[in-house]
């Protein structure tokens, strides 16, 4: 019999609570509450805290210590990343990881069993547990997610990959008001890791009220005109948004009081929240969080050393170049320096437009050897001294060092090292030998050969910069290529509209967590494939829109749908380095180098606790931890 980790991490979890030995059980009767919340129990304003919990509300052991209730966590975030924080900070999923990956802990579902080898998962909600707004949460609302959002095509016209195996979507029933079952024609080896970030369930009592079939669309209409709406899913899609709409009912720690479209995004204690710590304190103690638009790195960069930012990361107040001076900062600022978990951004990789109109640039682009010329003239060394010190790792987009995917790979340094000369002779093998006046080569018809290079000019700040060595590095081999640097936004929009020749930005092929299921660019995953959003097109509609790609894309394609379904750690992970290998070999999307590790690193203010225990790093997706445990220590 297959063994299956996710499955026997599972089956115990279930057996502990079976006999009652689950860490963190808490006993006592009496639960405490924030003082805020007690004086709305006096006033009659809120049940009693006992009666706000679920029967077994789920307890958590803080990093440190026992928290203290009170305070605001003061956060800052550019008009690019709206929602970033909020995000990171998420907690509501089904169950939850811990940041290694290494096991799977209970979270709104206390319990959960995997049967029938993969196919079949079981979830045991927590009995009593309610939304913000002190409304029951069942598995009604996760068969109404399922019912009436995930299957309305209007709602949900691409399906969620972790709901599909073999090709077909996941069956969901309801067991009982606390028991749903998912189950799959096909096995499913990634179902477990969505459940840690992902919540399959909607609040069907308040949105309702959006939905057609169970509101008249007279009335939807009415509602469409008011709140400024073209069509019915548009108004739907925006109240089931707590971020944009307040009134959404929510299972966060913190529940939205404006929205992220304002300039302080501004959320509060949920008083309904499930969790407690060993203590019998209701969680979260902090009293609320203001997250302010802030327009510049610079500013932000300012504030942060001033102390009035409770934590940020380098990423976002200018990098490593921001390094020395927020070590100088640190006693004057009152903040602390805690690495980060995350996987290496290739700062500066290039894409290239495969489905691009001009069919002898498309050709040029699917001409490996013009990939490796462009890559092999770079040099990257020189980069890393100008830009980073010597501190990046001069590499192709690749995933972390170490397990399970990396070890000493190689590969990673394919078409890395300068060599202009060889760089040189590929372009004459492949017919680029005629050159104008100045020196550039040109196009087989013998027209100029000038190639636009899209830049973004938000994060990573650097990208500009070695936009302009590449610039020269290419000149060097005869190829002129043009700079254009455009905002995050527009970059975004130009790639998915296929209306540009070549675009640099950082590409992250692993993923923040697993490759997968995350961001990672390892293989086309959806219908918009930075890598290629022509080709991701082709293969997501069989054929019937974008570019038609190589073989190889195609492989690639097939161990993505390969992983989905294989239930077995040890041979999907062989799936990924398959994968990983494909890239390699082919450079699809060319890198330059890795983020300097000493770069990853949260700033909290030394007041914040219950980020880490001491001597460990934090996950960059800080609801591993989670932040629900945060508190300002007085």
């Amino acid at each position: 019999m297959r063994n299956f980790l996710r499955v026997l991490i599972s089956v115990i979890l279930v057996s502990f609570i079976a006999i009652g030995i689950v860490p963190n059980a808490f006993t006592q009767k009496k639960y405490n509450e924030a003082p805020e919340l007690a004086e709305l129990v006096k006033q009659g304003k809120l049940p009693p805290v006992e009666q706000r919990l679920p029967k077994e509300p789920l307890v958590l052991t803080p990093l440190e210590e026992v928290g203290q209730y009170g305070g605001t966590l003061h956060l800052l975030h550019l008009p690019q990343y709206a929602n970033l924080w909020r995000g990171r900070m998420r907690e509501p999923f089904l169950i939850y990881s811990t940041p290694y990956l290494n096991k799977i802990l209970p979270n709104i579902a206390k319990a959960w069993k995997v049967t029938k080898e993969g196919k079949v998962f079981t979830f045991f909600l927590r009995e009593g547990m309610k939304w913000s707004n002190g409304s029951l949460f069942t598995a009604d609302d996760i068969i109404f997610w399922y019912e009436d959002i995930i299957k309305n095509d209007e709602l949900s016209p691409s399906k969620p990959a972790y709901l599909i195996s073999g090709g077909k979507l996941a069956k969901v029933r309801k067991l009982s008001s606390y028991v749903v079952e998912f189950s799959f024609d096909q096995p499913s080896g990634i179902f477990l890791d969505a459940m840690c970030t992902t919540l399959p369930a909607a609040p069907a009592h308040y949105l309702k009220q959006f939905h057609p079939k169970y509101t008249s669309m007279d009335k939807l209409k009415e509602l469409m005109k008011k709140e400024g709406f073209d069509n019915w899913r548009d108004l739907f899609s925006n109240k089931a948004n707590n971020y944009l709409n307040p009134e959404c009912p929510s299972l966060d720690a913190f529940v939205s009081v404006t929205t992220m479209k304002d300039p302080v995004f501004i959320s509060k204690r949920n008083p309904y929240y499930w969790k407690v710590d060993t203590a019998g304190n209701q969680l979260p103690y902090i009293d609320r969080i203001e997250d302010a638009v802030i327009q510049n790195e610079e500013t932000y960069l300012l504030k942060t050393l001033a102390g009035e930012v409770d934590f940020t990361a380098f990423a976002f107040i200018g990098g490593l170049l921001s390094y020395p001076v927020v070590i100088e900062n640190r006693t004057k600022g009152d903040y602390r320096l805690i690495p980060y978990i995350w996987p290496p951004n290739n700062i500066g990789s290039i894409f290239f437009n495969y489905g691009h109109k001009d069919i002898m640039i498309r050709n040029l682009f699917n001409e490996k050897r013009f990939r490796f010329a462009l890559s092999m003239a770079i040099n990257r060394d020189e980069i890393n001294k100008l830009l980073f010190k010597g501190q990046a790792i001069p590499s192709q987009a690749t995933f972390a060092p170490g397990p399970p995917y990396y070890g000493d790979f190689p590969l990673s340094k394919n078409y890395t090292q300068f060599d202009p000369e060889r760089a040189n002779q590929l372009l004459d093998e492949i017919g680029l030998t005629k050159r104008d006046k100045d020196g550039f080569r040109l196009r087989p018809d013998g027209k100029e050969l000038t190639l636009t290079l899209l830049v973004t000019t938000g994060w990573p700040l650097e990208d500009v910069e070695i936009a302009e060595l590449c610039r020269k590095y290419w000149a060097n081999i005869g190829i002129k290529v043009v700079n254009k640097p455009v905002a995050q936004e527009q970059w975004m929009g130009l790639l998915r509209e296929e209306n540009y020749d070549m675009a640099m930005r950082a590409l992250m092929l692993g993923g923040c967590t697993q490759p997968v299921l995350t961001r990672g660019e390892l293989w086309p995953a959806s219908r918009f494939w930075i890598v290629s959003p022509a080709w991701a097109k082709w293969l997501y509609s069989d054929g019937k829109e974008g570019t038609e790609p190589p073989q190889d894309i195609k492989k690639l394609k097939q161990l993505f749908d390969q992983a989905l379904k294989e239930a077995n750690i040890r041979k999907r992970d062989n799936i990924i380095i398959q994968a990983l290998k494909l890239n390699l070999e082919n450079i699809w999307a060319i890198g330059i180098v890795n983020e300097p590790e000493i770069a990853k690193q949260y700033i909290f203010k030394n007041y914040i606790r219950n980020v880490n225990r001491a001597g460990e790093p934090v996950p960059a997706e800080l609801f591993s931890i989670p932040p629900s445990q945060f508190f300002i220590k007085k």
